[in-house]
């Protein structure tokens, strides 16, 4: 499916699909919800069934990680949103780079053996400092 909504795209068949769960019916094609996230990092819902029928709901980051708490297990938790412990002092920001950015960003992780966070965080400190 795909909807924009407040002038943002939301298209199932580009983003990268999280989770799903059902409820609400009979059987589980009765009605269903699934999380999505886009490359931009944004997380939207994709519900289908029940009184309003199909239809995409935008989410932000904390509700993103909300529905998944209850739909998803531990292990696809953390997989998504990383550990809650090792997180307690980070927060999750969209940016928009080019390309070639994001792949000298990633090479200079992969050297380094740190993450592209972790990467990224030291270049800000190294700039600014």
């Amino acid at each position: 499916m795909k909807k924009v909504i407040r002038g943002r795209l939301y298209d199932t068949t580009k983003a990268k699909e999280i989770g799903s769960t059902y409820g609400g019916g009979e059987t589980r094609s009765d009605f269903h919800e699934t999380l999505y996230k886009k490359r931009t990092g944004e997380y939207f819902l994709y519900c289908c069934g029940g009184e309003p029928g199909e239809h995409i709901k935008p989410l932000s980051f904390d509700e993103a990680k909300e529905w998944a708490e209850v739909a998803l297990d531990g292990d696809e938790w953390v997989t998504e949103f990383g550990d809650p412990e090792e997180n307690k002092n980070k927060q999750v920001v969209a940016i928009s780079i080019t390309t070639g950015a994001v792949d000298i960003v990633k090479r200079a992780a992969q050297i380094s053996g740190k993450s592209v966070s972790e990467t990224i965080e030291a270049l800000i400190r190294e700039q600014l400092s």
